[in-house]
């Protein structure tokens, strides 16, 4: 009988370390964003900004790529990412807020406000950081 809780123990511990090891961290993001040679640069914006808000109690990490806002949102759960778009979506609901995309993998939201118009070698690239991350999230 006590081998069956020892053995029971060591399954949950196991189980335990792999949805941890499952989660994205910001410097996974950086990297695979460097790797697609998007360089982000380390901001700081005023709080003021609807995308610099926190979302499902987490503020993001702000960054500019091109001279455009690029914040990344590191969650601890792929459920609470969702629940922070949500959170994003009924903030802004009723707002006509400027251009941008929003790109999301396991437990990362990212929003890039690009304004106008996107250039395609950057969108194509965090297309290409998204798929990586999710294949690093594997």
């Amino acid at each position: 009988m006590r081998r069956v809780y020892i053995i029971l123990i060591f399954v949950l511990v196991l189980t335990a370390c792999q949805v941890q090891a499952a989660n994205i961290t910001l410097n996974d993001v950086i990297v695979s964003l460097e790797n697609q040679h998007l360089d982000v640069e380390e901001t700081r914006k005023s709080t003021d900004n609807i995308f610099n808000n926190k979302l499902n109690g987490i503020k993001p990490n702000n960054y500019t790529l091109q001279d455009k806002s690029f914040l990344i949102y590191i969650f601890d759960s792929e459920e609470n990412r969702k629940k922070g778009l949500k959170d994003f979506q009924k903030q802004t609901e009723s707002m006509n807020i400027v251009s941008h995309s929003v790109y999301e993998v396991k437990n990362v939201l990212i929003f890039y406000v690009y304004e106008k118009d996107i250039d395609n070698s950057i969108e194509e690239g965090l297309k290409q950081t998204i798929n990586n991350l999710e294949r690093l999230a594997l």
